[in-house]
């Protein structure tokens, strides 16, 4: 044990107290020494300290020993408690083990009961942590097994069942009292006894033995299950049993069945490729976003449907695939439509060589096309924006009209960088007058829910400044949540106008 061990001595004589915690805390550098004078006294210290355990003498004033016990053992049932009395007698014996007490020693002259008294402690100690340690990891092994939804059960080398979860008596219909009685082959058909028969003597004798077969209910009700068990060995390698786990095949097959549908229906293609990229399956899905009847393509290679220009990269990311078993991915390239046109694809595979229903690659393919598309535009908007010679700007509504995004056009307009400028109202960067102006048409644009077009005079450095402004709403799902706007200095052409 590495563990401090806390100890409450009990007794009356001065003397003898400082001696046995003397000795005690020689005897093993774990121990730290408690004492109390009375019964009393070491009750208000139990409350208080909770000890590892308590060494008490027998024959004190007032409460003495055995009463002590019977106290402490209303509080405290499981705890270790010694009577180290001067007082020895058969009688006093049995009455103490009748009080539940842990260990019963008789005071001696000489330093050998200090040392015999130390190795009762840290054995009564040692004895009930373990058992508190036992007893938290069945709670916690039971609680676990009882989480499952798959039947556990744990079989003797006879057959009977030892233990199981509280889903073997929901799926068989069979209470716990009558489990405990039957063998487990009486929870099949009798078509089926002598598989299991079969497959328990296996287990026991190779190691681990998966089969399918059906649980028969109480009410006759039969239950497709696969059972996997395995064999259970001691520390000296003796077999003991087998523990078994069953999975319904049920849900399994429902699964399959939803799955099945899914790749059928999905808008995605799902295709089947070997190892020299040949395609073995392709779902339904390849017609509508292809054209192609799957059929047709079977026997095909995916290169005969790939753009020249993404070849190299689509070999180069199949390479990748076979040295990555499982999901992989993803790739973008372009396929030949069956009308002569290229469509984006974006693909994921998934390494399913080693996989004997499969034996191939398993290839989720989407078009992204229109995606391209409105990324293409977006970049061009992006390029738009980042070199505009107007300020642009973007404000999200919201309450206060923030700024969201500037251009570096804006930047140098009002000398604030874009991440000093995010989150800012129009009364935050211009001064006040020209802040409320500005505000004003904001909510005038929501409102109006268009365009609009206006002037300005505003100081952003301190210098008197004019400009020209138009704001746009932007529009998503009926509800005007950004302000898209552009400002162009015209101050020269305002000095210009006022010379001529």
């Amino acid at each position: 044990m590495s563990s401090e061990i806390s100890i409450l001595h009990v007794e009356d004589d001065p003397s003898m107290r400082d001696l046995t915690k003397t000795f005690l805390e020689r005897a093993n550098e774990q121990f730290t020494v408690e004492t109390a004078p009375s019964a009393d006294e070491g009750l208000g210290k139990l409350d208080d300290d909770s000890p590892d355990c308590i060494v008490s003498d027998y024959d004190m004033p007032g409460t003495d020993g055995l009463e002590f016990l019977k106290t402490v053992r209303k509080q405290r049932p499981d705890l270790p408690f010694i009577l180290f009395t001067g007082k020895g007698s058969e009688e006093v014996a049995s009455d103490a083990i009748a009080a539940g007490v842990t260990d019963y020693l008789q005071k001696k002259p000489g330093a050998e009961q200090y040392e015999l008294l130390a190795n009762r402690i840290h054995n009564a100690v040692d004895a009930r942590r373990e058992a508190r340690r036992a007893d938290k990891q069945e709670r916690f092994t039971t609680q676990a097994l009882d989480a499952l939804e798959d039947v556990f059960y744990v079989l003797n080398t006879d057959g009977s069942l030892r233990r199981w979860n509280h889903r073997l008596p929901e799926v068989t219909g069979y209470p716990e009292s009558e489990l405990a009685e039957i063998q487990v082959t009486e929870l099949f058909p009798e078509d089926e006894r002598e598989l299991i028969a079969e497959a328990i003597e296996t287990t026991l004798t190779d190691g681990e033995v998966t089969v399918e077969a059906d649980f028969l209910t109480a009410g006759g009700e039969r239950h497709a299950y696969e059972l996997t068990g395995a064999r259970l060995t001691d520390r000296d390698g003796n077999t003991t049993g087998l523990v078994g786990i069953g999975r319904d095949l049920t849900d399994r097959r429902q699964q399959e069945r939803r799955f099945q549908a899914l790749v059928e229906e999905s808008k995605d293609n799902i295709s089947v490729i070997d190892a020299d990229g040949v395609f073995q399956y392709q779902s339904p899905a390849v017609e509508r976003v292809l054209g192609y009847e799957p059929e047709e393509t079977i026997g095909d290679t995916v290169w005969e449907y790939v753009h020249p220009d993404d070849r190299e990269r689509l070999e180069s990311t199949l390479e990748e695939w076979v040295a990555t078993p499982g999901p992989a991915g993803p790739v973008e390239y372009r396929a030949r439509h069956a009308d002569g046109s290229w469509r984006w694809m974006q693909a994921n595979g998934n390494n399913q060589l080693h996989n004997p229903a499969v034996e191939g690659y398993i290839v989720n393919s989407r078009d992204i096309t229109e995606r391209k598309e409105r990324q293409r535009k977006l970049e061009q908007i992006e390029t738009v924006f980042e070199h505009a010679y107007d300020a642009l700007f973007l404000v999200d509504v919201g309450e206060e009209f923030t700024a969201e995004r500037v251009n570096p056009a804006w930047e140098e307009l009002t000398g604030l960088t874009a991440e000093q400028a995010r989150g800012q109202t129009a009364q935050d960067i211009f001064d006040q007058q020209a802040g409320e102006l500005v505000e004003d048409k904001y909510h005038e644009c929501v409102q109006r829910r268009e365009p609009l077009r206006y002037e300005e005079t505003i100081r952003p450095n301190g210098e008197q400044r004019h400009f020209v402004a138009q704001l746009a709403p932007i529009i998503v799902d009926g509800t005007v949540e950004y302000i898209a706007g552009s400002t162009r200095d015209i101050t020269g052409r305002k000095e210009r106008k006022q010379e001529l």
